[in-house]
């Protein structure tokens, strides 16, 4: 067992929240969807950045809505710049922010508007590949942009909260991630010589 892993019970969590996140979301108008899942890429990537970043208050400081990180966008720019997440991802996530404001802008706005569809397609095209969307014929995403919208925010998600735990993996020293055994071993040997 590593040292300072991620429990379990830490990773049961993790995924408990997600699931219940993305089921919550079918009740939701599409306003809430929109709302809702802008939110929380907000949130996941200033976990991420937090988790990257040495522990403490000038970090979490950064991190508060009127403070430097404080936006989705200074988030998904400072992440980028970080490595914890790809061009890709970056990308997706900026056509996110797109679909975002034009739903924050026009309260009454929905998926079946022709201006935010075409920001639907963009979004999917932009982290679906072609493969992946030939092999989903069976759901016509351009016929249905609210799923289409929430099937590719979900990969985007599921793809961010593996970041989160590569973060904290990439970004500890190795003693505090050597498992026990080995570091058992490692001072055995040390002590022998």
């Amino acid at each position: 067992m590593l040292k300072r892993d991620f429990s379990d019970k830490e990773l049961t969590e993790l995924f408990k929240k997600n699931e219940a996140f993305w089921h919550k979301l079918d009740a939701e108008s599409d306003l809430g969807v929109v709302l809702s899942t802008s939110a929380y890429f907000e949130e996941k990537l200033r976990v991420c950045i937090l988790r990257y970043l040495r522990s403490g208050r000038v970090s979490e400081q950064l991190l508060e809505p009127q403070s430097p990180l404080g936006s989705f966008r200074a988030r998904n720019d400072c992440a980028l710049c970080l490595r914890i997440i790809d061009e890709h991802q970056h990308n997706s996530l900026r056509k996110l922010a797109s679909i975002r404001n034009r739903f924050a802008h026009d309260l009454l706005a929905s998926f079946e508007d022709g201006p935010i569809r075409d920001k639907v397609d963009d979004f999917v095209a932009s982290h679906i590949s072609h493969r992946v969307r030939d092999e989903m014929k069976a759901c016509d995403m351009h016929s249905q942009p609210r799923h289409a919208f929430t099937l590719t925010a979900f990969s985007l998600g599921m793809e961010l909260s593996h970041r989160e735990i590569d973060v904290w993996m990439h970004t500890r020293d190795y003693g505090e991630i050597i498992p026990d055994h080995l570091d058992e071993v490692i001072r055995q040997e040390a002590k022998g010589q």
